[in-house]
């Protein structure tokens, strides 16, 4: 992977996660202080953003390594590989670090894991930013 490679991904990142962010901007409300620029948390933007290269990173590693060709299967690997990167990171950082969201604290995890602790809608956006970026990737570079 060259350098400009890394540089669209990181565009294209740093476009999903600050589309998102200035849309869920009210959503966010943690239980520790994280700067705000201009109304959004930094905390979920800069998660997002480095979330989203380093799964895309990866992804593309491994595809090359395994030779996987057909879009559909590329489309189910990088599902399994962002879900669990999800799941593992939302348990670590709500069941470990103990990091809350205030105001989604009524808001049941997703069953069996216990994760994504937020309004119905926003786990069907945590769910889907990952493919979106995973298509526009695709679609670009």
């Amino acid at each position: 992977m060259n350098i400009l490679f890394f540089m669209y991904i990181v565009i294209i990142s740093l476009t999903i996660s600050l589309t998102w962010t200035i849309i869920g901007r009210n959503e966010y409300s943690y239980n520790r202080k994280f700067p705000k620029f201009f109304g959004v948390n930094s905390f979920p933007l800069a998660g997002w953003t480095i979330g989203l290269v380093v799964i895309m990173v990866l992804y593309y590693y491994l595809e090359n390594l395994l030779q996987i060709k057909l879009f559909y299967y590329q489309f189910l690997f990088f599902l399994l590989l962002y879900w669990t990167l999800l799941f593992a990171l939302e348990y670590v950082g709500y069941h470990i670090l103990n990091i809350r969201n205030n105001g989604k604290m009524n808001y049941k995890g997703l069953p069996l894991i216990d994760v994504i602790h937020v309004v119905w809608w926003m786990k069907i956006v945590y769910l889907s930013l990952g493919p979106i970026m995973f298509i526009v990737c695709k679609l670009i570079l």
